[in-house]
């Protein structure tokens, strides 16, 4: 915590990938406003209208989308054929972020799958609900406790 002044705000980014991101998301900033922690929320399409109905108190910026398209049953090539538009989604959001630090100073981030949302200059963390993905740095499945 911020002992000296005004408590820095947490800027806290969640998905649009599906209702769960947004939602689960809900209580953990509400847990956060009630340590009497600010809040910047950032987000897109529906999650940031599921944000802006539980807080709407709180502005909103607007994130690029993923864009993934659901053209067919099978998960894995779905987002294989949107892996272009992840990518650039996730550069767009990481030169946002640089630019909105320039001018906010942050106590935290924390981003729920929004690969873009961190920063070397402030404590970053990553929400997921991925328990085994792939790791590109050397083609293997790894898993949040490293088996």
């Amino acid at each position: 915590m911020n002992t000296r002044g005004k408590q820095k705000p947490v800027l806290f980014a969640a998905l649009n990938w599906g209702m769960g991101h947004a939602s689960r998301s809900v209580p953990l900033i509400r847990a956060l406003q009630e340590k009497g922690i600010p809040v910047i929320l950032a987000s897109d399409g529906v999650a940031a209208e599921l944000l802006r109905k539980e807080f709407p108190e709180l502005y909103i910026h607007e994130l690029p989308s993923y864009q993934v398209r659901y053209d067919t049953d099978n998960i894995y090539w779905n987002v294989l054929r949107s892996l272009w538009s992840i990518l650039s989604a996730i550069w767009a959001e990481h030169q946002w972020l640089r630019s909105f630090l320039r001018s906010h100073d942050l106590f935290a981030i924390i981003s729920d799958n929004r690969y873009g949302i961190r920063s070397s200059r402030v404590p970053s963390v990553l929400i997921t609900h991925q328990f085994r993905f792939l790791d590109p740095g050397n083609g293997r499945t790894g898993s949040a406790n490293g088996q």
